[in-house]
């Protein structure tokens, strides 16, 4: 996989140009709002390792952004 900052970076991109709004919270975490105005996302903003990318990128797709990990 790829630098996984550079993974963010290209998902909030795309969300962006999608119609999402991404924010940063006060505890390091990245919410991400879907254009439907009800559905958010929480996803860590320093994803260690394991499946926190693979998670992630499977919570986004169910709500409607087609990210690839």
């Amino acid at each position: 996989m790829a630098n996984k900052h550079k993974v963010l970076k290209r998902w909030r991109r795309q969300a962006e140009s999608e119609g999402w709004r991404v924010e940063l919270t006060k505890g390091g975490h990245m919410q991400w709002f879907a254009p439907d105005g009800e559905t958010i996302v929480v996803t860590p903003s320093s994803p260690g390792g394991g499946r926190a990318m693979a998670n992630s990128a499977s919570q986004l797709r169910a709500c409607g952004l087609d990210v690839q990990p």
